[in-house]
């Protein structure tokens, strides 16, 4: 697994045997070798990433720690059922994303106007509890536009660098500090708001659904984790039959390069059969007329 998503992302990666007898197991050593030869094969790929979902980390929110609910003492602030933002933030909804079926990338705040965010739907900030006026001009510039989803957490936007007032999280969630509902507020300027008081309230399920009333697109219909570029799906799960991969452009031919089994031909979508856990990792090789495959997906196909 971790070694098909390093692959589809670009990134470097090492193995060890972490916690021990990791390279025990029947046909580790079969497998690795064949990860290898896939890597030295695609040495050179440069495909683009296709993240429908950006999750947006903001390190000055996580140092800062208010709670408009709290005290500071101590310059340390707990906010409902003892949640921290970066430490419980950050990686519970890194955690929820991989299990939508989605493609996803991560980023800080203040990269957002360097990205190419044209594919992006939705976007989670979290942990955005600090919004000072440079930040709102690139929210405004790169996130409050063309219909995107912005999915908020506790209280954004509660301090403006200067002072914390809850009245702030109106502005920025579209409605007060402390509601409890999920549902999606237009905003001026014409893009979403979702705004969870409680953040576990988005679960995988709710966010999911979040999601795809956002126009994100689903590879999978269970929740599995999934990363993908113009050249390459990933597909990991835990428990696995027989299921359905979707694709966002029609292909002349899809190609599972460990068994280097052809699984579909020009095809928008295709059927294989996952063990449990299995991972699967195809080529997508591209029609030759290079037609785009259109998101005719309905949302109650999308979520169950």
């Amino acid at each position: 697994r971790s070694a098909a998503f390093a692959l589809v992302h670009h990134a470097n990666f090492h193995w060890f045997d972490q916690w021990g007898g990791f390279y025990k197991d029947p046909g580790v050593h079969e497998r690795i070798a064949k990860i290898g030869e896939i890597q030295r094969r695609f040495a050179d790929d440069a495909s683009a990433p296709l993240a429908d979902v950006m999750i947006v980390a903001d390190p000055e929110s996580a140092y800062e720690r208010v709670d408009p609910d709290v005290t500071l003492k101590e310059g340390y602030a707990v906010a409902p059922e003892g949640f921290i933002p970066f430490f419980g933030c950050g990686e519970h909804f890194r955690n929820i994303v991989n299990r939508l079926g989605v493609v996803y990338d991560i980023c800080a705040l203040n990269d957002l106007p360097h990205l190419d965010l044209s594919r992006v739907k939705a976007f989670i900030l979290a942990d955005t509890w600090q919004i000072t006026p440079e930040k709102e001009k690139i929210l405004k510039d790169c996130v409050f536009r063309d219909g995107r989803t912005a999915i908020w957490a506790y209280a954004p936007g509660v301090s403006d660098g200067k002072s914390v007032d809850a009245a702030r999280v109106k502005t920025w969630a579209g409605v007060p500090f402390k509601t409890r509902s999920l549902a999606p507020t237009a905003m001026p300027g014409g893009w979403k708001s979702v705004y969870a008081y409680d953040w576990k309230a988005l679960t995988p399920s709710a966010l999911r659904k979040i999601a795809a009333d956002a126009g994100v697109f689903f590879y999978v219909d269970d929740l599995w984790p999934v990363a993908a570029s113009d050249r390459y799906v990933a597909v990991h799960c835990k428990t696995g039959g027989r299921r359905r991969v979707h694709l966002p452009r029609r292909c002349a031919k899809v190609v599972e390069l460990i068994s280097n089994r052809v699984v579909a031909t020009d095809c928008t979508s295709f059927e294989d059969d996952f063990a449990s856990p299995d991972t699967k990792l195809y080529e997508l090789c591209a029609p030759s007329r290079g037609d785009p495959c259109p998101f005719d997906r309905t949302r109650a196909a999308l979520v169950k």
